[in-house]
């Protein structure tokens, strides 16, 4: 199973890459279409929007670019000299000719990054499902510390998530989190033992780094903590509660599915540990369970 996740990771990642490309292509062609606009050379501006197309075809930015500067075009060829019936011909005024020669700049939309920042919903709510470590350790006070066997574990959370990007980069930034989560981790005594059962809940944080591969993907990298309680079950001992405490690190990619919704996979390394009091007859003691191991989730993004 893990080698089909990686699989998948990278050939997504090959086709976001390709994407990235294309769009910096078509993002150099039109910066350079508009500073030949602002110099007042149209034709080279028309050629360099042409070149736009060539990466997004039938971009709108790029097509009504185009227009505007055949439209300035015919008004110069109209204005460039008096009617055909006086045979002087007069030059029309420098100014007039500036003016119908250079499109005004705020005509044409430059889809740069930092401009579509101003827009775009960086605030999102997520709901997280997925994998968690089993019980893999025991530290016990009153007994034989026992082998134990993990049998694996899930996870919950939903997060409140922002995103932060960079003046100077706008394709880097960062991102901070924070919500709850619900966790269940079981293991069982080898040798015909008893099943150990963990159920938490808690609130957690986190925060790390986010990068931009293309118009609709996202990389996101960070470490998470989380802290909590938990209720602990042990076939023929006293039920018991305990404080939980989770911790770990994880990267994902996002998708955007529409303005307002996003697709991600995580994968990450996490681990967790609980220390309760157990009765089982006269004997009391505190028993610490821990565990540790990979994880992979498929995360929601609701983006406001």
């Amino acid at each position: 199973m893990k080698g089909y996740v990686i699989v998948a990771v990278v050939v997504m990642l090959c086709a976001v890459s390709h994407g990235s490309i294309t769009q910096d292509m078509y993002d150099q062609c039109y910066a350079h279409g508009i500073e030949q606009i602002s110099q007042g050379n149209l034709e080279a501006a028309r050629r360099s929007f042409e070149q736009a197309l060539g990466f997004k075809p039938g971009d709108p930015n790029a097509v009504k670019a185009i227009r505007l500067i055949d439209e300035r075009t015919q008004k110069q060829n109209a204005n460039s000299v008096l009617p055909n019936d006086d045979e002087d011909q007069k030059e029309i005024p420098l100014a007039e000719e500036k003016a119908a020669r250079v499109a005004p700049e705020s005509e044409f939309k430059e889809p740069s990054n930092a401009v579509k920042n101003e827009s775009q919903k960086d605030f999102s709510i997520r709901v997280s499902l997925g994998s968690a470590p089993g019980i893999d350790e025991e530290e016990s006070d009153f007994w034989i510390e026992l082998p134990i066997s993990e049998e694996g574990g899930g996870q919950l959370e939903i997060l409140a998530v922002q995103r932060f990007w960079s003046k100077n980069n706008p394709n880097l930034g960062g991102v901070l989190g924070g919500g709850v989560f619900f966790s269940g981790n079981s293991g069982k005594y080898l040798g015909g033992g008893p099943d150990i059962e963990l159920a938490a809940f808690g609130v957690m944080g986190e925060g790390g780094i986010v990068a931009k591969l293309g118009e609709r993907v996202v990389v996101e990298a960070m470490p998470y903590l989380g802290i909590g309680g938990a209720s602990v079950e042990i076939t023929g001992f006293t039920d018991g509660s305990a404080p939980y405490l989770m911790y770990g690190v994880k990267g994902g990619v996002f998708i955007l599915l529409s303005d307002n919704v996003e697709l991600g996979l995580e994968l990450g390394y996490g681990g967790f540990s609980s220390e309760v009091e157990l009765q089982q007859g006269l004997l009391v003691g505190d028993n610490t369970f821990k565990g540790s191991g990979g994880r992979a989730s498929m995360v929601l993004a609701l983006k406001f």
